[in-house]
């Protein structure tokens, strides 16, 4: 046998292996054994076939063997054709309405709620398209771009930093009822005297509610009418842009209420690595230990396993033990689950997510599963 047929031959069990784990892999998923033996067949079945062709001379083995190509440019012209069609691919431009009509296309291809939010994007886009035009600065640019996503009514669909460029952080408010509760300070706010549970009931003379009416919709934007509050307290105790003060009313657990000025200080705010960490531990009166962890992101993930794990083995001992995550707004669930991986014994699969097109950036498939290893 001439040396153009074995490594046509070769191919053939490659392209075998090649088709038959893609077939599995789009009926069944990421599956290994599976995936192994439609591979196995596939090789045996189509180079098998290669092989029988070649050694009764017929030339149909060379269709066999120019297979991999068509798949291959197949496979390409798909994945740049979808990179294309969800922005992901495009020639740098500064021309703001083509950018503007990219990212249109690209939440219009990949957004999968849009009945559910009674959303009408093409008549979004008519909307937004004409002042977009108009914008007379990249700012102005930026404003209408994330009013636009923010009618989404989604907090995992923004634009990045468009309000503002710059802002100082005070503290962070979260809802307790109807309450607006300071539940974490920086050093302006503690030197001012503020205290964790502080109910604040005005901001800049403006009542709370007023308040997040004053805010760009995209600062106060939720999947839920609890999630946007959520959200939108989160960004109050915050000077945007040229705001160098904030005069905030505040009513203490004893009932007593006052006014507290808190001004951007001049110094910049302190390294990351000068700042406490974000999970904590404690225990309890009751012998109970308690491990608070206000979010999932604000540090590298092994950053924060990190602090998990120094948090739980400070606890070891605990006869019980309370995971506290209340208003904690989320972040990364890879982090989640290694942290979560620390109390199971066994790979555990606690969701199913599916997708409303295959797309390369999922690995083409139609559905994922969320796990938890155990560590």
């Amino acid at each position: 046998m001439s040396l153009l047929r074995r490594i046509g031959i070769i191919l053939a069990v490659a392209t075998g292996a090649l088709l038959g784990a893609a077939l599995a892999f789009f009926i069944v998923g990421l599956n290994a054994p599976v995936l192994a033996l439609a591979a196995l067949l596939g090789a045996v079945v189509y180079g098998g076939l290669a092989w029988r062709l070649a050694l009764s001379g017929s030339r149909g083995w060379l269709a066999l063997a120019a297979v991999p190509v068509g798949l291959a440019l197949l496979f390409g012209a798909g994945t740049l054709y979808a990179l294309y069609q969800t922005g992901q691919i495009a020639v740098p431009t500064d021309d703001r309405l083509a950018n503007f009509d990219r990212l249109w296309q690209a939440v219009s291809v990949t957004y999968p709620y849009f009945d559910i939010k009674e959303v009408d994007w093409n008549a979004t886009r008519d909307r937004y398209r004409p002042r977009v035009e108009a914008a007379a600065s990249d700012a102005e640019y930026y404003a209408l771009v994330a009013d636009m996503l923010a009618e989404l009514n989604d907090s995992h669909t923004y634009l990045a930093r468009p309000y503002p460029q710059w802002g100082w952080q005070f503290g962070t408010l979260q809802p307790v009822g109807e309450l607006a509760v300071i539940t974490g300070r920086d050093a302006t706010a503690r030197d001012a005297g503020l205290q964790r549970g502080d109910v604040v009931t005005a901001i800049n003379g403006q009542p709370v509610a007023a308040a997040i009416e004053a805010l760009p919709p995209a600062l106060r934007v939720g999947s839920t009418p609890w999630n946007a509050r959520a959200f939108a307290l989160g960004n109050l105790l915050i000077a945007w842009d040229d705001t160098r003060a904030l005069t905030l009313t505040v009513e203490t657990a004893a009932g007593e209420s006052s006014t507290v000025t808190l001004a951007v200080p001049d110094s910049p705010p302190p390294a990351d690595g000068d700042r406490p960490p974000l999970i904590t531990a404690e225990t309890l009166p009751s012998g109970i230990g308690l491990i608070r962890i206000p979010q999932f992101f604000g540090a590298p993930q092994a950053e924060l396993v990190a602090q998990f794990d120094t948090a739980l083995n400070a606890l070891a001992d605990a006869p019980a033990l309370v995971l506290d995550v209340r208003g904690n707004g989320g972040g990364s669930s890879l982090t989640a689950a290694a942290m979560a991986g620390r109390f199971l014994t066994e790979t555990f699969e606690y969701g199913r997510e599916c997708y409303r097109q295959r797309l390369p950036v999922r690995m083409w498939l139609g559905c994922g599963t969320r796990v938890v290893y155990p560590r």
